[in-house]
């Protein structure tokens, strides 16, 4: 559909739309252009997006337009106003602006929990996701809200790029792949040139079952077990949970995924005890203060808030068998004094009190639950418990290992513990 307002021509390279144009634009738009560009610009309709555009609260002076000028979202491409907030000014995200490169529809892409669907699959879900993006800045990953569901037939050039180890991925030319130069369109991209791939791809997403996990009366079994044999006690802890709406529990409940990965890091750096005095719950994590931020959130996005980290600065000496080494560190806590969350813990098969001496034994459950969910909660024992990575001779790394210290007398529950995890591993 070709435009067919009145242009008035100010110089051979600047062109007037009159705000009469119109009832209700604010300012002219103005057009930069000279008149063979002109032909193509009013045929794709741009310069009534221009018009648009003189319509946003707060506009100041004019509606512009670039000589690039063509059909876009809201603005036109190449268009540029300026709002001043003082007199209504508005931010119209469509003048932000934002490239639309595309990837294939079946393409797979990672969410937080670390599960992976292809993007087709997120149409109905994208509102309630969260994804793993590369933060550049902290160079770290991070999990980000999506904002929009936007699916197009491609207009111009489709490229497959298959790297050396055998990845592969179908993008439009403009899409952006992160390289040694910082980030490159495909188009730009040459054979050999390295680009970065993330190491971890996730597991297949599989809907977890709608079967039951914990309910009220498994809450009330723990806290009588625990010798809280009194009502009211008991029905805080109940009224708390049921205010949080976490029960009854299922394998598809929304906080299923993370009470696993709180469960998995509790197993390794975490522990759970009542006081002597107040009989108040609290429940400690241990590690590196952005895990524990981390740890954090995920608590609060199940509706645990209130903890804080604490730190300190310690000096270690340990006696070996070679001999006896000595360091200085700062260690970092997380304390939560919530009750219910201990009760509920400690309900879903957290061990109470002291690891080493306690018997516990693996949580049966978990082994019902999708294997994304599996290997949430082995990804968050080995990060508490598993041996960081290293090599001798800049080629082999050594093995990992898992420890688990128990007293001499708990050794069987140890080894059965042990036991299980390996069938976890096997599936």
């Amino acid at each position: 559909m070709s435009w067919a307002g009145f242009l008035e021509k100010i110089t051979d390279y600047k062109w007037r739309i009159s705000k009469n144009y119109k009832s209700g634009m604010r300012v002219d738009g103005i057009i930069y252009a000279d008149e063979k560009l002109l032909v193509n610009i009013k045929k794709d309709n741009a310069p009534e997006q221009v018009v648009n555009v003189a319509f946003l609260p707060g506009i100041v002076k004019y509606s512009l337009a670039m000589p690039d000028i063509h059909w876009g979202y809201g603005f036109c491409i190449g268009g540029v106003a300026a709002t001043d907030p003082q007199n209504g000014g508005v931010i119209s995200p469509g003048g932000v602006g934002f490239d639309i490169n595309c990837l294939s529809p079946d393409t797979y892409i990672l969410n937080e929990l670390g599960y992976k669907i292809k993007i087709k699959n997120y149409k109905d879900i994208f509102k309630k996701e969260k994804l793993i993006c590369m933060d550049f800045c902290k160079k770290k990953p991070t999990s980000v809200k999506i904002t929009f569901f936007l699916k197009q037939k491609p207009k111009s050039k489709v490229y497959k790029i298959k790297t050396e180890s055998g990845k592969e991925i179908v993008a439009t030319f403009d899409h952006p792949f992160f390289t040694k130069d910082g980030m490159k369109e495909v188009s730009k991209l040459k054979e050999k040139e390295e680009v970065a791939l993330y190491p971890f791809e996730g597991v297949e997403y599989k809907s977890p079952s709608s079967e039951e996990i914990l309910n009220e009366e498994n809450i009330k079994n723990t806290l009588i077990a625990l010798g809280k044999n009194n009502d009211n006690a008991i029905n805080q802890i109940l009224n708390s949970l049921r205010k949080i709406g976490i029960l009854p529990l299922e394998y598809n409940s929304f906080a299923t995924g993370y009470l696993i990965k709180l469960i998995g890091y509790c197993f390794g750096d975490g522990t759970i005890y009542f006081t002597n005095q107040t009989k108040k719950g609290v429940v400690c994590f241990y590690g590196e203060e952005d895990n524990l931020k981390e740890i954090k959130k995920d608590l609060e996005k199940i509706g645990f808030k209130g903890g804080r980290i604490y730190s300190r600065h310690r000096k270690h000496s340990i006696e070996t068998f070679y001999s006896k080494v000595e360091f200085e560190r700062r260690e970092y806590m997380l304390k939560v004094s919530s009750s219910s969350l201990a009760t509920l813990l400690v309900s879903l098969g957290v061990p109470l009190g002291n690891k080493c001496t306690n018997k516990y034994s693996f949580p049966e459950w978990i082994f019902k639950a999708s294997l994304w969910q599996k290997r949430l909660f082995l990804a968050s024992l080995f990060g508490a418990e598993l041996s960081s990575p290293k090599t001798m001779n800049g080629y082999n790394f050594y093995t990992p290992i898992l420890s688990l210290n128990k007293k001499e007398y708990n050794l069987k529950d140890g080894e059965e513990f042990l036991k299980k995890i390996s069938i976890l591993l096997s599936q």
